[in-house]
């Protein structure tokens, strides 16, 4: 009898460590959010840093501090890349837009034809720049929530 109240014991002891470990599903954060706080960062790495912190606070929300810290290092593994990445990212759309003096000079005297090119131009930042956030940011703390998610599922199994 004894032995069965201290495994019982035992049990509710791992029963309650595991609790500390586990908690809701994790969030589902727009990856449109980094990407736009990374284009108002102006290159800064503090801002940067910033945004992958803030971005990792909402993925993490409501998770244990272990798996929110886990996320935080994943989203901020990388942090020290991000200028230099986004610089090459500026580079690839800049490049896109060489040998466009024409283009400069027909919407010089058509409004439109500027006004489009210029917002063809964000978009191509906007696609640079998130595809840095996934590859620097997001992809790593997916990894993470995502292995939360399954031992969480694994956990429910047993």
């Amino acid at each position: 009898r004894a032995v069965l109240e201290r495994l019982d014991a035992d049990l509710a002891a791992v029963l309650d460590d595991m609790a500390d470990l586990f908690g809701p599903a994790a969030a589902v954060v727009s990856p449109n959010v980094l990407a736009e706080a990374f284009q108002k960062s102006g290159g800064s790495r503090e801002r940067l840093v910033q945004a992958a912190e803030q971005y990792a606070q909402h993925a993490a929300y409501g998770l244990p501090k272990v798996w929110y810290e886990a996320i935080t290092e994943a989203a901020t593994l990388r942090a020290a890349e991000l200028p230099a990445a986004l610089q090459r990212a500026d580079e690839r759309v800049n490049a896109f837009d060489k040998g466009g003096g024409w283009r400069r000079a027909v919407g010089a005297v058509v409004p439109g034809v500027g006004r489009r090119a210029q917002e063809d131009k964000e978009r191509r930042v906007r696609a640079e720049y998130a595809r840095v956030a996934e590859s620097y940011v997001i992809a790593p703390v997916r990894d993470v929530v995502s292995a939360y998610s399954a031992s969480r599922a694994a956990l429910a199994e047993i």
